[in-house]
């Protein structure tokens, strides 16, 4: 059954051209809509040009699927997260890793309505998929991607496009067009020239992603480096950290710092003298006078006479005189003196 062409003239040779795609399918696959369990037909009853091209008339319910052989010119980068908004996010991290490593991808759809995203990986000759696959695995492991992305491999069920709820994507991830907005040839012609433009060689597309792995590989070498020395740093910063409360810390009041017996300090008796002024000379007469008048005579056993007590008086003044003679000659003001008359 063909599409009828409508606008495109050549609506038969859109549609051998889409064929040829999967002209090599091993093995035929089928689901029910809005389920992701995929259910293997037998051999014997494999999908025909006409099942395929009737699934893409958006009237049926169900969806199909095949596998390809080992030796392809296209393979396909899987993207399917718990929701479309995650596998959006993922495949925009994908096409910047590609971008990043000098690869151009301009073959990114929307291919079912769980929001399952396909990036086609189309070439100029055919390859093996033993070829492909390690270096793939290798570069979305170094770019973070691994578990989250994966090329199907030719055992496993690849959707075919074009099918209900599938749109085309932009480099931002956004959505550029919709299957059902377009008629059936129209999609046909834009899948088919999405394929085409994104053609590369392989060798680049290998030398690309085995250089960005390297250079991927080395920086988390550089990475684990750093981090094992980080420790290091660690343990000198906390002894510091440690000497600086120790230096800091509140004096020692421990009963053996009691115990412990005073430091001494040996410095040299001139620096422990203190400087003594000279007291005035008048003072120290003053002094000398005052303690002289307040002597008083020794007690005995008698009571002396009238007499005895005079002559004591007399020698005290006298002693008096001759103690102010004496300071007198000693100061720094009078360097003359009249002498005292001898007590009567």
């Amino acid at each position: 059954m063909d599409i009828e062409c409508g606008a495109f003239a050549n609506a038969s040779a859109l549609q051998k051209d889409f064929l040829n795609l999967f002209e090599d399918r091993f093995y035929n696959y089928s689901r029910s809509y809005k389920t992701d369990s995929w259910r293997r037909h037998s051999q014997y009853s494999n999908f025909s040009d006409r099942d395929i091209i009737s699934a893409l008339l958006l009237e049926s319910n169900s969806r199909i699927a095949v596998s390809l052989s080992n030796l392809s010119d296209f393979f396909v980068v899987s993207i399917e997260g718990e929701s479309v908004d995650e596998s959006t996010e993922i495949h925009r991290r994908l096409i910047s890793s590609f971008l990043k490593a000098g690869v151009s991808i301009s073959s990114s759809f929307i291919v079912n309505e769980l929001g399952h995203i396909h990036v086609y990986l189309s070439f100029n000759t055919s390859v093996e998929f033993t070829q492909i696959q390690p270096i793939m695995d290798s570069w979305l492991e170094m770019s973070g991607l691994s578990g989250q992305v994966s090329v199907i491999c030719p055992d496993s069920p690849i959707e075919i496009p074009l099918q209900k709820d599938f749109c085309w994507l932009g480099k931002n991830s956004q959505v550029i067009t919709r299957r059902q907005d377009i008629s059936s040839e129209a999609s046909l012609a834009l899948f088919l020239s999405s394929i085409e433009k994104s053609r590369m060689h392989f060798e680049i597309f290998q030398s690309a992603l085995s250089r960005e792995t390297d250079l991927l590989s080395r920086q988390v070498e550089i990475d684990c480096d750093q981090a094992d020395q980080e420790p290091e740093l660690v343990v000198k910063s906390e002894i510091t950290e440690e000497e600086s409360r120790q230096k800091t810390s509140a004096p020692d009041l421990s009963l053996e710092t009691f115990d412990s017996k005073p430091e001494v300090l040996d410095l040299p008796i001139f620096e422990l003298q203190e400087e003594i002024e000279p007291t005035p000379p008048l003072l120290i007469s003053e002094m000398c006078l005052d303690k002289v008048s307040r002597q008083r005579p020794k007690k005995t056993g008698r009571r002396k006479s009238r007499r005895q007590k005079r002559a004591q008086t007399g020698n005290q003044k006298a002693l008096s005189n001759q103690l102010s003679i004496t300071f007198s000659n000693s100061g720094t003001s009078a360097g003359r003196y009249s002498e005292s008359r001898p007590p009567p």
